[in-house]
């Protein structure tokens, strides 16, 4: 059986808790078809559509990357082995890329903690597996 999750508020956390209840139960041998939202909570399907903007079911109160799930496979008990098949990675049509403005092991290791926020607009093509900066000089900025 085939399962698709869409990008809805219900489907996503920012967290980890085996407290949390299952978005989806499936059973070994199944597939599931699913998108998520970029590293903002954000996602559009196309350059033409506005980002949406998702939120955590869990209401954390500062959410970590974006989940899908949790999903639990009927008859899974603690101590089985979970082995997990990707058949299909498609990215979306945008990507970005951030250095500097906080601070974090990669900024400091780049010495940019203390610095302003870089910011690097892609735009992606999974059709032709590539990825460009439609402009350059207009991607790049500044700032929070």
């Amino acid at each position: 059986m085939i399962h698709t999750l869409t990008i809805k508020d219900e489907n996503l956390h920012g967290s980890f808790s085996n407290e949390y209840k299952p978005t989806l139960t499936i059973h070994s041998g199944d597939s599931i078809r699913l998108q998520t939202p970029d590293i903002q909570w954000r996602y559009s399907s196309s350059k033409d559509n506005e980002r949406t903007t998702f939120n955590s079911k869990e209401n954390e109160e500062k959410p970590g990357h974006p989940m899908v799930g949790p999903i639990k496979i009927h008859g899974a008990e603690p101590g089985m082995v979970l082995e997990v098949k990707i058949n299909d990675l498609v990215p979306g049509w945008y990507g970005r890329n951030w250095a500097g403005g906080n601070k974090s092991w990669q900024n400091d290791q780049l010495g940019l903690t203390g610095t302003e926020r870089i910011q690097l607009d892609w735009e992606l093509s999974p059709a032709k597996n590539d990825g460009h900066l439609p402009d350059w000089r207009a991607s790049i900025s500044c700032g929070a």
